[in-house]
């Protein structure tokens, strides 16, 4: 009985997700069939059938490893810069006051400016610039959030015990702030790809997948244009879950709780 109840809670969850799917799947082949040109829409059949056939390419994996790999440099320096400024900002108020007006700045303007304005300076590394400048101020905020919120009272203990730095940071930092920073860096990842691409798209370097949107709306290529939209959408999701399974194994090993 208690084996039965274990297969039906872990089935019901697949069986949802797979409900999910089917139902969006439906939706965009119910747009396509009303739409009813390629040109404007591509239907879901075409574009896996694409998008398998751009797979099974060298250059096509050429591209996808390019922009990962910018738009993770991009992302895992903007989390170590946003880190040392936490740090900074939550022992200086001033700093906290010119550190948070720059980032306030760098949320409120647009995209495309920053995209325009690196293409005067960088070409290649266009994408890792923006991924950087986007999930910085979201990791800072988190992190200040986080490191202000934690319990006064753990603080005042470990003063007492004459806790250790390390030993703070483990025991009491790192618990308080992880759940707000996983939560956080998760969203940013999604934001560093997003704006990663559109910095490819517009900048246009060499091998990446940006070229390939660009490609494919010079082209009029509908179908291509879904299929490297799908590839980017499959593998942002695939990067944020492996993420996170990073991140509850890190939380694990250094405090023995969960992310």
């Amino acid at each position: 009985m208690m084996h039965s109840t274990t297969v039906q809670n872990k089935i019901k969850p697949l069986l949802k997700k797979v409900f999910v799917l089917l139902f969006w799947l439906l939706v965009w082949e119910g747009v396509y069939l009303i739409v009813g040109h390629d040109i404007l829409v591509a239907s879901p059949l075409d574009t896996f059938k694409r998008a398998f056939e751009l797979l099974s390419t060298s250059d096509f994996w050429l591209c996808i490893a390019n922009s990962l790999w910018h738009i993770l440099l991009g992302f895992v320096l903007a989390v170590i810069f946003a880190i040392l400024l936490s740090l900074i900002t939550s022992y200086s108020k001033t700093a906290d006051s010119l550190i948070g007006a720059l980032m306030r700045v760098i949320k409120s303007a647009p995209v495309a400016s920053f995209i325009v304005i690196a293409l005067l300076w960088l070409k290649s590394s266009i994408a890792s610039f923006i991924a950087f400048l986007m999930v910085v101020p979201i990791i800072w905020h988190s992190l200040s959030v986080g490191i202000k919120e934690t319990d006064k009272n753990l603080l005042e203990m470990a003063k007492i015990y004459n806790f250790s730095f390390f030993k703070k940071l483990k025991l009491i930092y790192i618990p308080s702030i992880m759940p707000q920073f996983s939560s956080a860096a998760s969203v940013a990842l999604g934001f560093a790809f997003k704006a990663g691409i559109s910095a490819e798209v517009i900048g246009l370097p060499k091998d990446t997948l940006g070229i390939k949107i660009h490609d494919a709306k010079i082209y009029i290529e509908t179908a291509d244009l879904f299929a490297v939209t799908l590839v980017i959408i499959v593998l942002s999701m695939a990067m944020e879950k492996l993420f996170m399974l990073l991140m509850r194994r890190l939380n694990k090993k250094v405090t023995g709780g969960e992310a």
